[in-house]
């Protein structure tokens, strides 16, 4: 059983919310930044349902609703994601560093849509790359051939890879 202490969590609880941040953390779907918030979560749920209760509350008991709990929060983050509404400041970076507009219709598709796009523009060569750039401004085929100084056929053949990728 467990010792009441006067302040704070009592170490073995403080130890048994430890354990369930690092399996939290095993399902990759929290950030090492939210340590702190899943640890706050975890403890509040402790206070508000056993600290200071007249009842003593087997050891096991206590791990197994910890446990209990941190599986809600990986069905409530599993939810976000699969609404594709989910967001949090890390994810928001990211799309800042990618150029991403944050949008309230964004869904976790579209990310992983464009960073597989991104990754297969990379395997270009930079002459592949000034046809595209040179395409996404709207310049003729014509136009780029006189530009780049290539033929009509080289660059067919780049629209090509770059509709296979």
């Amino acid at each position: 059983m467990l010792k009441k202490h006067s302040s704070g969590i009592p170490p073995k609880i403080e130890m048994y919310i430890r354990i369930q941040i690092a399996r939290l953390h095993k399902t990759n779907l929290f950030q090492i930044q939210e340590r702190d918030d899943l640890f706050q979560d975890l403890a509040l749920f402790y206070l508000e349902h056993f600290y200071k209760k007249d009842v003593d509350i087997p050891d096991e008991l206590l791990f197994i609703a910890l446990r209990r709990q941190a599986n809600h929060l990986i069905r409530s983050r599993l939810r976000s994601i699969r609404s594709g509404v989910f967001f949090n400041e890390s994810l928001n970076s990211m799309f800042e560093e990618n150029g991403i507009e944050i949008r309230s219709d964004f869904c976790l598709e579209d990310l992983e849509n464009k960073i597989d796009i991104n990754i297969k523009l990379e395997s270009l060569s930079q002459k592949e790359k000034s046809i595209i750039n040179l395409l996404l401004k709207g310049c003729s085929i014509e136009k780029i051939t006189k530009t780049l100084h290539l033929s009509n056929s080289t660059v067919y053949k780049v629209l090509s890879k770059i509709k296979d990728l």
